[in-house]
């Protein structure tokens, strides 16, 4: 059995074994449109368009992925209908009358594809490969359809085409505003604080890409590149309400930094479930939370309705079966960008699961993705990663990474400054419990040519000590509440 034959009987046997709610919504028995739900809650539309070609079709996230042409929705469906309705369904067309395109991964990439189940014309002939794949350009098809109504078009293929026109003209409009701010006639944003050079161009490819991962080192100002392009696209109305997912560590950071940057308003998302409800009410540009509040606000989450999520730390949603990963993934924006200080290209599964939250197409199906790059060991296990160039060539136009020995000429001469800063009282009280020690065996050696060997080794044992606390108490065991005054000086 080959992997793919392997995946599809995976979803029939989850289509035989879980609990559906089946329901026929269309107007014919079996070549029909049905309503699936799963006992999770969710439910989706399924299209039976054969009872035996892998035609049909499904709304799931699966389907949309998989590459497989079934899920267990639709699997479900033929199943339930070939046991509850057996004569309607062995009399059943086993194809729908007219040839269609639709969506299918044809091992490397997703294209459009032909299913023919009627002759049709030499002109669309002349367009496919062997295998039926369009191997025109978008405008071809376009073109062609405008000519021939002898083919249906399926939702997804529509969609196909109508984000790849998006995305051409988004990267037109990049391109144009780039040129003008070099040229001084666009000043993209203004914020209290200046942009980096690399920074500024950093903004404009989240901004004009729309759904974008950015990937700098860590200290390149990943936060301030997010924001830049949340006030510029709020400047154009196109956003009004961003959502910031971090770490729990980093949301008043985030929160700071907006404040630092710019006049918008931003409210953390904390406390009770009562006084989280309030919090995501205010009429603020952005709501910041942490990863873990996702699954259990999510259904305040969704009714907020933003137009940007903002992932930060986003390897946070490496684990595909992880309820924080499938709530993350659950919600819909127009706009989404992914900030990461790790280099995810050495880590694929990672890799994966970031882009599917950018562009689930992107990348093909999970399982053939894993096949054509991932080098297993005699266990199962990874042995290392292939064909990495041509996982680069395809993240190209939604990822970008600046190391900082790429932009040090953007970047400020170095500036170093001392600050002295008084102890606190529990770090001066040991402090000064060590150097009168330390006094001590100075006055009881002063007048003597060599030292005990203890008495030295105890003076060096003090200047360390003496040293540490200087830093934190922390350093030798104290676990006070006024460990160190560095911490209330760098807040300031």
């Amino acid at each position: 059995m080959t992997r793919k034959e392997l995946e599809i009987e995976k979803r029939r046997e989850r289509g035989r074994s879980q609990r559906f709610i089946i329901k026929n919504i269309g107007t014919e028995p079996i070549l029909s449109l049905f309503s699936v739900g799963s006992v999770s809650g969710n439910t989706y539309q399924v299209e039976i368009r054969s009872t035996s070609e892998l035609i049909n079709r499904c709304s799931c996230p699966d389907y949309e992925t998989n590459g497989l042409g079934t899920c267990k929705h639709i699997e479900a469906t033929l199943f339930w209908l070939r046991k509850n309705f057996p004569k309607e369904f062995k009399g059943a067309k086993k194809e729908v009358k007219k040839s269609f395109l639709t969506l299918a991964y044809d091992g490397t990439i997703t294209r459009i594809k032909l299913v023919k189940n009627t002759p049709v014309s030499e002109m669309i002939e002349k367009h496919l490969t062997r295998d039926r794949y369009f191997k025109g350009s978008v405008k071809d098809l376009k073109r062609l359809l405008e000519r021939k109504q002898e083919v249906e078009v399926t939702d997804e293929v529509w969609e196909y085409i109508k984000s790849y026109e998006e995305n051409e003209r988004l990267k037109k409009e990049r391109e144009k505003l780039i040129e003008e701010i070099k040229g001084g006639k666009e000043k993209f944003v203004r914020l209290k604080h200046p942009l980096f050079p690399y920074q500024l161009l950093g903004s404009v490819f989240l901004s004009l890409t729309q759904r974008a991962i950015l990937a700098d080192d860590m200290g390149l100002g990943k936060t301030v590149q997010a924001i830049a392009s949340s006030i510029y696209l709020k400047k154009l109305k196109k956003v009004r309400r961003v959502l910031v997912i971090s770490p729990a560590s980093l949301k008043h950071q985030w929160k700071s930094e907006i404040e630092k940057f710019c006049d918008e308003k931003a409210v953390v998302i904390e406390g009770t479930k009562a006084k989280r409800k309030k919090l995501y009410k205010e009429e603020f540009l952005f709501h910041i939370l942490n990863y873990e509040l996702t699954y259990r606000d999510k259904d305040e989450i969704l009714s907020l309705n933003p137009d940007l999520v903002i992932l930060d730390e986003a390897q946070r949603i490496k684990n595909w079966k992880a309820k924080t990963t499938q709530t993350v993934k659950s919600i819909k924006s127009k706009y989404a960008f992914i900030l990461t200080g790790t280099p995810l290209e050495n880590r694929l599964e990672e890799l994966y699961s970031v882009v599917q939250f950018i562009d689930p197409l992107l990348l093909g199906p999970a399982w053939k993705f894993m096949e054509r790059h991932i080098e297993r060991d005699e266990w199962g296990g990874i042995a290392g990663y292939k064909r990495l160039d041509e996982v680069r060539e395809k993240i190209s136009p939604i990822f970008l990474r600046r190391r900082k020995d790429e932009v040090l000429d953007d970047l400020p001469p170095r500036l170093d400054e001392t600050y002295t800063i008084e102890l606190t009282g529990v770090q001066r009280m040991i402090h000064d419990a060590y150097r009168n020690e330390l006094k001590s065996i100075y006055a009881r050696n002063i007048d003597k040519d060599k030292w005990p060997k203890e008495d030295l080794a105890r003076v060096l044992e003090l200047i360390t000590y003496m040293r540490e606390v200087c830093d934190s108490t922390l350093l030798i065991g104290e676990e006070v509440k006024e460990h160190s005054a560095k911490l209330k000086e760098l807040s300031l």
